[in-house]
């Protein structure tokens, strides 16, 4: 079963659309965790344990990271080209070339279901 990380804060908005992939693309075979802050997931270590990351750069306000710390730590540790960025922030690009980070695929939200089983491509 397909492992997927999701670090987004207001993940109750986008449930359906993940749900719904799920559901007719996937047979229900994803799973799906999803943390809120960086402390909820814990040591990075256990990124290698997920076959997609789905980062979202505004994270709770009690993250200790946002999602370009934790796009950091990634790129420190594991294989980028696991992660992908969900965002609503037009300038995101400028944003990662400003902090000297790799820029993953960046999927917009709002997130249409079929754009999100292309970058998922499990």
């Amino acid at each position: 079963m397909p492992k997927i990380a999701i670090f987004e804060n207001e993940f109750e908005l986008l449930k359906d659309t993940f749900d719904l992939a799920n559901l007719v693309y996937y047979n229900g075979d994803l799973e799906f965790n999803v943390f809120q802050t960086s402390q909820e997931f814990g040591d990075i270590d256990k990124i290698d344990e997920y076959d997609k990351i789905l980062l979202d750069i505004d994270l709770a306000p009690t993250s200790e990271k946002d999602g370009f710390g934790i796009l950091k730590e990634i790129s420190s540790y594991s294989n980028i080209e696991k992660v992908i960025i969900i965002t609503g922030d037009s300038n995101i690009e400028t944003k990662l070339d400003s902090k000297g980070l790799s820029k993953p695929p960046i999927l917009k939200k709002p997130i249409d279901v079929s754009d999100l089983v292309q970058y998922l491509q499990l």
